[in-house]
């Protein structure tokens, strides 16, 4: 007679957890809908914003200060000493072991494949654009190329346009691959068409290790300069 109560009481139980109600659904929504009176979905945006604007206030309450020359020299040397500082300080100058792969003659111009190292045994591929010398002679002014974001590098066709342009009116064009294609892609399994792999995860300050290779860097510079036709 127990065994047999006890068997009721488990079918009792059994049904009780097939059949009981169903818990509510969970909500994961930690926040209000606004913040401030901000959407919650604005809010990184708002506090941004909030940085930048108070920054811009104080840029202008001391910008309307500066009156005197001596000022604002002053100004652009303080500006100066807060990029470097900001950076990681600039990289020492270094020899640029710089070599020609290869030469290509066109139409009015000439190209030159470039690597040099813009610090040791970190190599730089770039094309130096340089004009017919039967229709301009040498010296000639020199302008640097700045590539942007797209995956080919310095071989984009419009890059390679601007200097080919440049390279016709006279003047020397130098195009400089990017210290890494895509670059906003994290990644060090990344197709071999990067240069380098990408410094964003490695916890390394990457402003120093750019600033050689890409835009208006003193390396570049040196190397259009070591052409001996500028």
């Amino acid at each position: 007679m127990l065994l047999h109560r006890f068997g009721w009481l488990h079918v009792l139980f059994m049904s009780c957890l097939l059949v009981g109600v169903a818990p509510a659904e969970e909500s994961f929504e930690v926040l209000p809908a606004k913040i401030d009176g901000v959407p919650k979905h604005q809010m990184m945006r708002h506090y941004l914003h909030g940085l930048a604007n108070r920054q811009f206030e104080i840029w202008r309450a001391e910008y309307n200060v500066r009156k005197s020359p001596d000022e604002i020299v002053k100004y652009q040397k303080n500006l100066k000493a807060k990029f470097h500082n900001g950076i990681g300080g600039l990289p020492a100058k270094t020899p640029l072991n710089a070599k020609t792969t290869s030469k290509a003659s066109r139409a009015g111009y000439t190209v030159e494949n470039v690597l040099f190292e813009s610090q040791p045994r970190h190599y730089v591929s770039a094309g130096l654009f340089l004009p017919d010398s039967r229709n301009f002679q040498p010296p000639y002014p020199g302008v640097l190329v700045v590539c942007g974001h797209s995956a080919e590098g310095k071989n984009y066709e419009k890059y390679q346009k601007a200097a080919a342009l440049l390279a016709l009116n006279g003047i020397a064009a130098l195009i400089v691959d990017p210290i890494h294609q895509l670059r906003a892609i994290a990644r060090y399994d990344w197709p071999a068409r990067c240069r380098t792999k990408h410094l964003w995860t490695t916890g390394v300050r990457h402003g120093p290790c750019r600033l050689p290779d890409d835009a208006g860097a003193p390396a570049n510079i040196d190397l259009l300069r070591d052409t001996r036709l500028l």
